[in-house]
Parts: structure tokens; sequence; C-alpha cells
């Protein structure tokens, strides 16, 4: 019991690797708002290719789904350029517990609107973009205050990383129920897929193409278990990077890799001991 009170109250944990993740979540979510505006027309506009439902929920779960319940093009202008501000601010570590909680609203509200066109990723990143309300910034005059604040980090931080590892089990767990990962087809046909990979994956032989495809599966259902082990830690994550920089450059989906590549922030460090 000890022990579990001194984790979660002792002192905010790994705070130089928080900073560091915090400055890689907005400016990911900074260039996603930057696509977001190159694209305008096409994702937000009247006459956008994005499929959206008018819901409400009513009372206090409206909140983020303002744009689905106010179909007007300048308030999905106005919630881009909002994040963008906060983003910009957060990188220049101009962030607070408000200003996160707007930034979260305001992603959450534009991932309502485009529901449709969402990945994986995207439900991982609402996550870090929800925990990233309660992770610590400076310390409080208030002693009571600023245990809760301690307190409020160090389980965010864990609940995040808790948080990858059931993405990883997960994504493991369905692809152990899918014939073509199964026979080791599914990195191979998605190699040869023109709209979803670079040409030059074409020239992978089909062999190599299966052992990739097992590396992956192993890779995911292996990862929950070996990331929490020191010696083998640095090296998980770096096999990781090398993965979803392929996935990102690659496959071409650059919002996903980097997700994912951000999330390895939050199990400190590449480097040096913890």
């Amino acid at each position: 019991m000890n022990q579990l009170s001194l984790y979660f109250f002792g002192e905010p944990r790994h705070l130089a690797a928080t900073r560091v993740f915090r400055k890689a979540l907005y400016a990911l979510l900074l260039y996603r708002i930057l696509v977001g505006l190159r694209h305008f027309d096409d994702l937000f506009g009247v006459n956008s290719l994005i499929y959206t439902k008018h819901i409400s929920l009513s009372g206090v779960k409206d909140l983020v789904y303002l744009l689905n319940i106010y179909e007007l093009p300048w308030l999905r202008l106005s919630f881009l350029i909002a994040g963008g501000i906060i983003c910009l601010a957060g990188i220049f570590n101009r962030q607070s517990f408000v200003t996160n909680v707007l930034l979260a609203l305001v992603i959450y509200n534009i991932h309502s609107y485009l529901y449709s066109a969402l990945t994986a990723g995207d439900y991982l990143l609402n996550m870090m973009v929800f925990f990233n309300c309660f992770l610590y910034t400076k310390p409080r005059k208030n002693i009571v205050l600023n245990e809760l604040s301690t307190a409020a980090h160090n389980a965010s931080l864990l609940a995040l990383k808790i948080q990858v590892c059931l993405a990883y089990v997960l994504a493991a767990y369905y692809k152990l129920g899918d014939n073509s990962w199964l026979h080791g087809e599914a990195v191979f046909r998605s190699f040869q897929a023109d709209v979803y990979s670079s040409h030059l994956l074409h020239l992978i032989p089909h062999g190599v193409a299966v052992c990739m495809n097992y590396a992956v599966i192993a890779y995911q259902g292996l990862f929950a278990g070996l990331v929490w082990i020191k010696p083998l830690k640095k090296w998980i994550l770096w096999l990781g990077v090398a993965q979803h920089l392929f996935i990102a450059f690659g496959m071409g989906l650059m919002s996903f890799g980097f997700t994912m590549i951000i999330s390895y922030l939050l199990f400190p460090d590449f480097t040096k001991k913890d």
C-alpha cells in the first residue's frame, strides 16, 4: 500500500519525457489541423466528401458534437483555427489545464464530424488528448492541490501506457482471427494496393512480406509484456519506431504512424536508464 501511495503521490514521474510528449502531441495535432485547413472544402465545406450525421445527445454530451449539430462551415473553420492557436501556444510551453480541455473539445468535435474517415490511430489520439489535460504543468502553492495534481499526472501517465499496450494486444487478437493474417498474406496484399502503398513496396518478394506479416503479429502480441522489461524496452521501442516510420512513409499513413511513435515517448526512455 505504501508503494502504491508513493507511486501516485510521491513525485510527478518522467517530467522531461512528458514535456517532449506534449510538444510532439501538439505538433502532430497542428499538422493535422493544417491539413484540414488545406483541404477545408473537401472535408468541412458545404459540399464536403465526408458523410456526417446530424446528432444530438442533449446536455453536456452535445459539447463534442457541436459541428454535427450546427451545420455551419464558418463554425468548423473557427474550431480549426482555435485548435491551431492552442497547439502553437503549447509547443512554446504556453499551456494550462483550461487550454488543454479546450483543445480536447476542439479535437473531439473535429473527430466526431470526421467519424467516417477516422483510423485506429485517431482513437488512441483521442485518449492522448484527454489524459494530456491531467499531466503535470507546474507546482501549485496549495499543498493539497499540488498532491492531487501529482496523483492525476502519475495516474494519467500510467493510463496512457496501459492504453498503448491494450491497443497492441487487441490489434494482435483481431489479426489472429483474420484468415489473411493467419495465412501470411495480409502484408503482401497491402503492398500490392496502388492506393494504399508506395510503388516501391511492389518489389518486396512474397516470402519477405510473409515474414513481415508474422513479425507484426508477434510484435503486437508481445509488446505489452516486453516493454516493461528494462533491458529489452529500448530495443522494443526502437523496433516499433522503425515499423511505424515504414508505415508512415512507405504506406502513406503519416498520421497513424506518428501517433504510434509519439506514444512511445510515454515509456522513457530510449537511450539511458529510467
